[in-house]
């Protein structure tokens, strides 16, 4: 039981993280760009880069240059893989987490079936 406890406090702890590095990534912008709206929608950093970029510029009205764009293209590459790779770690632990709990419970397929919404 122990083990749960410890996965459950990692999971915690990379959730917190993930939401850390969103709100890095605002900051970053908010900094640089000077940007007020909210990273929602189009702005949101989980967004593939042509919708963003196009709607970064639209925020900060006006265009972004080349090196601007590349820099940007860059981060925000570099940020999406961070945390999907985060989230994909986030998400074997939480089945893990489930596994444990199954166990302890000693729940039988077709009750995990039923718990699991299949």
């Amino acid at each position: 039981m122990l083990l749960g406890f410890y996965v459950a406090d990692e999971l915690l702890a990379g959730h917190r993280a993930l939401h850390a590095a969103e709100a890095d990534f605002a900051a970053l912008l908010r900094a640089e760009l000077g940007l007020a709206a909210p990273l929602t929608g189009k702005l949101a950093p989980t967004q593939e880069w042509k919708p963003w970029s196009t709607a970064l510029q639209k925020s900060i009205k006006r265009d972004l240059g080349l090196k601007e764009k590349a820099e940007w293209l860059q981060y925000h590459a570099a940020h999406q893989q961070q945390q999907a790779a985060a989230r994909q770690h986030l998400a074997r632990r939480d089945a893990a987490l489930d596994q444990l709990v199954y166990q302890l419970y000693q729940l039988t397929p077709a009750e995990i079936a039923l718990v699991e919404g299949a």
